[in-house]
């Protein structure tokens, strides 16, 4: 029977880790987010997930590679394929509620108002994806007014808004986002399809839109939300996405 042991690995963003270890069994039994595995006898697996792997394929070298763009920490068992193990082992969503992301820095919350120097011009709020290559995944839009009625329109269009600012981490402490900035502007005709509608009738009333499925933004893509109000007023939005 061939060594069988757990190794410990941590693997930088975008970067790959060499393990030299011997066996015809691996399996990935925690990671922080998806990763490429390649072996000196075998080629890329892309991908796996916690609780996947390989058997009956003797191996002297395994090398992890990240693709997520951050650091991610695994714990993988290597070894013999006779070794027994009936744990369950996997990332399951439903219980993590996407704590992994967080901690990962991949999740964001952001938040912006504005009050239009002419009171008959409408506030428009956007999240816009200013990345090449990672989808911005919206989960929740909350919208507030202090006007006493009326309804948010959200679009997705490829037109950025103005005056951007960076999306914030959910970790405390973690770097701002590189790709999804938060805009707005003032005006009274706004481009993009609209996808929902979202109706108040108190002011200061918060309410929030959570799709059934997320709302996804590939690179040049952004989701607007304009209030449709004609007279003086102020306008917030708060979005909620994670980058993958």
């Amino acid at each position: 029977m061939k060594p069988t042991k757990i190794y410990p690995v941590v693997v930088p963003a975008n970067g790959s880790f060499p393990l030299q270890a011997m066996g015809d069994y691996f399996k990935i039994l925690s990671a922080t987010t998806d990763i490429e595995v390649r072996g000196d006898t075998f080629g890329t697996i892309g991908l796996i997930k916690a609780g996947q792997g390989l058997r009956n394929t003797d191996f002297n070298r395994l090398e992890f590679r990240d693709v997520s763009g951050f650091t991610n920490t695994i714990q993988v068992l290597v070894g013999d394929s006779d070794f027994v193990d009936e744990r369950i082992t996997g990332s399951v969503e439903v219980i993590d509620g996407g704590l992994n992301r967080t901690i990962a820095n991949a999740a964001f919350a952001s938040s912006k108002g504005l009050t239009p120097a002419t009171s008959t011009n409408n506030v428009g709020i956007q999240i816009f994806n200013n990345g090449s290559t990672k989808n911005v995944i919206v989960e929740q839009v909350q919208v507030m007014s202090n006007a006493t009625s009326g309804v948010f329109i959200l679009r997705v269009d490829n037109v950025a808004l103005g005056s951007p600012v960076a999306a914030v981490s959910k970790l405390a402490g973690g770097a701002d986002s590189a790709i999804a900035n938060l805009r707005s502007q003032e005006g009274v005709a706004w481009s993009g399809k609209t996808i929902a509608q979202i109706g108040w009738n108190a002011a200061f009333q918060n309410v929030a839109f959570t799709p059934k499925e997320p709302i996804v933004l590939p690179p040049g893509f952004g989701l607007s939300v304009t209030d449709g109000i004609v007279v003086a007023h102020s306008s917030w939005v708060n979005f909620e996405h994670y980058e993958q």
